[in-house]
């Protein structure tokens, strides 16, 4: 993700402060300091999507503003002895930088510590920050999180710290990401909860002795947090985060509040219908200031019923063109390279043939993107982490370099070979994503749907993907997430290393695609 406006370097910007709390004695000189300060980016294995502290004014070009919220004009400091100071601003708009003061910051004092901690200094919950030594505690995480910004989080529980001599207030805590695709233009879910065997709110405490701020519940633990979806003229569609201390979890278990059928979902009393509950296949690990994906949710409960797409009333479409284009459910087509359509674009003889970057070539109902190099058998990756170029209006979902895409009709699974260069791209770690850009009720939307890093013991060199069954990568879209699409929902899949910025080779043979809806009648 875009690095986040760390504006002031600590070391000089906490020399600052208006409207402190601490009761000053008249004989220490005093003076009006002033904090600018943007916070640390938010990190994910992806290339660099762009998401941070307070919430995300636009998802898209990755610009992230402080709100007009009351507790994102007060931020409070600490000098060496453990003494609170109110930093305030006196800011009337969002923006992505902000000012706080203090007037009566003592001159010769040293920062230790500064903290936001999504709370007021006054009033019934307010702010009980302390710091002693490395320690800030009177902190606390809570358990139901209410998102009032679009594809963002809540606006008072991403706690965020600094010390002396960084450059920026740092997350304090890890993301669990969500996607609520749209049903008939709104969110089909009212609540998103996730529990786990282990605390995931409560009094928090950080350690700050270290490198990076490590927070832990204390007290008052539970294990379970839950999001409403954010209503503005209508419960809204998107991506949105839970926030959680970094640690792996167990046993995680998501459960989803789904709006009753027919329920008017632009009345913020909307009627709900029966919960249900996903469970992960495997723990969960959610790391300080980065985001775990759990791709997109569904409003219907995929377990219910008996006999899936067989016996609802989905009509789903049937345009040529599309991959799955006639194709029965459960029949599975393999991509091909067909030498007369490669001709075309200059790429029809075996050996090493580029496409070249800004490029495009499509065969058999695939196109792909350069920067890739053709083997007969197979296309070729070379480059640096990640797609060389993005979409504009979609930057860092989808790609327009290093990839390829198709188009489907239904709901369905890709099969892939994990097949790279060299013994070093192992090393340096591959994952892989697939992305949908798709048109519900005449509104366009694109997301990242599915990302998966191999161990290295799933990787293989080995080019004939036909016989290796163990190196094979399944991803499935699902029929919520395709749910009421217009026209063939646009598939993108790339993979892109994480460790280091030299080249890699990633082989891509021709994928396989089942459908798993019927054909219309």
């Amino acid at each position: 993700m875009k690095k986040i406006f760390a504006i002031a370097a600590f070391a000089a910007a906490l020399l600052a402060s208006a409207s402190c709390n601490k009761e000053q004695n008249n004989s220490i000189a005093t003076t009006t300091k002033t904090l600018s300060l943007g916070f640390e980016q938010r990190l994910s294995d992806e290339a660099a999507l762009p998401e941070s502290k307070t919430y995300v004014r636009n998802f898209n070009d990755g610009t992230i503003w402080w709100s007009t919220n009351g507790v994102d004009k007060i931020l409070y400091a600490f000098d060496a002895s453990g003494n609170k100071y109110n930093f305030v601003s006196a800011a009337t708009a969002t923006e992505a930088t902000r000012e706080f003061s203090c007037d009566t910051w003592p001159v010769d004092a040293e920062m230790s510590f500064a903290v936001w901690s999504g709370k007021l200094a006054t009033g019934s919950a307010a702010d009980a920050t302390n710091v002693s030594g490395n320690i800030i505690s009177g902190l606390n995480l809570p358990s139901t999180q209410t998102i009032n910004n679009a594809n963002s989080f809540a606006g008072n529980a991403n706690i965020a710290v600094m010390k002396a001599g960084d450059t920026a207030l740092r997350n304090a805590f890890g993301y669990i990401r969500y996607t609520l695709p749209a049903v008939d233009g709104y969110a089909g879910v009212k609540t998103v909860s996730v529990s786990a065997d282990e605390n995931l709110a409560g009094d928090v405490q950080i350690d700050y002795s270290g490198s990076a701020p490590a927070a832990s519940i204390v007290s008052g633990g539970v294990k379970s947090v839950s999001a409403n979806t954010r209503f503005k003229d209508g419960y809204q569609a998107g991506t949105y985060f839970l926030i959680v201390p970094p640690g792996t979890y167990h046993n995680v278990k998501i459960t989803i509040t789904p709006f009753a059928e027919g329920a008017d979902v632009t009345d913020q009393n909307a009627a709900t219908g029966t919960p249900f509950t996903l469970t992960a296949k495997a723990d969960v690990v959610v790391e300080r200031s980065k985001y775990t994906d759990a791709g997109s949710l569904p409003n219907v409960d995929p377990n219910a019923g008996s006999g899936g797409d067989d016996d609802d009333d989905i009509e789903w479409g049937n345009e040529e063109g599309a991959f799955d284009y006639n194709l029965a459910k459960g029949t599975t087509r393999t991509a091909k390279f067909i030498a007369s359509e490669l001709a075309e674009y200059g790429v029809s003889n075996p050996g090493s043939r580029e496409l070249a970057l800004g490029k495009s070539a499509t065969t058999d109902d695939i196109t792909y993107y350069g920067k890739l190099f053709f083997y007969g058998n197979r296309l070729t990756t070379d480059s640096k982490p990640g797609p060389l170029t993005w979409d504009e209006t979609y930057p860092n979902v989808i790609p327009t370099s290093s990839a390829f895409s198709w188009k489907i009709n239904r709901p369905g699974k890709l099969q892939y070979f994990l097949c790279v260069g060299d013994a070093k791209t192992i090393e340096r770690g591959v994952t892989y994503y697939l992305a949908i850009f798709k048109t519900q009720a005449g509104e366009d939307s694109a997301e990242i749907i599915a990302t998966y890093t191999p161990e290295a013991a799933e990787l293989t060199l080995d080019r004939d993907y036909s016989l290796i069954a163990d190196h094979h990568l399944e991803f499935e879209v699902t029929k919520e997430m395709l749910l009421g699409i217009d026209e063939p929902a646009t598939l993108y899949f790339w993979g892109a290393h994480k460790l280091g910025t030299m080249n890699v080779q990633l082989h891509h043979f021709p994928i396989k695609w089942t459908p798993t809806a019927n054909l219309p009648e």
